[in-house]
């Protein structure tokens, strides 16, 4: 359909009738949450994964990578919106953040 690239060299593609059966079907299959670099898409998603862990809806790990600190500012809000209590206190506990991909594949590596 030309709304998105698909990766050459996928081994398996799950197509999906809407984003909201995407977001499901990902959940699903996921063990843990990997944050990249991305758009409203992948901000859409983060945001639904860290909602339903808060709400006790799944217990899986959230990776947030930021890479060149490209989620500096949204780290920031978190932590604005924390303060000023719209946040609960727990919320970024939820959230791994590292500087790297290779800072969290290294961390992998020491489990």
């Amino acid at each position: 359909d030309g709304k998105e690239i698909t990766h050459e060299k996928l081994t398996t593609l799950e197509k999906v009738d809407s984003f909201a059966s995407r977001k499901a079907r990902m959940n699903e299959l996921s063990e843990a949450f990997l944050i990249l670099q991305g758009g409203i898409g992948t901000l859409d998603e983060f945001f639904e994964m860290w909602t339903e862990s808060q709400l006790a809806y799944h217990d899986k790990a959230i990776y947030l990578i930021n890479a060149d600190g490209f989620y500096d500012h949204l780290l920031h809000f978190f932590k604005q919106a924390e303060s000023d209590g719209y946040l609960h206190s727990d919320a970024m506990g939820r959230i791994k953040t590292f500087k790297s991909l290779p800072d969290f594949l290294s961390c992998l590596d020491d489990q």
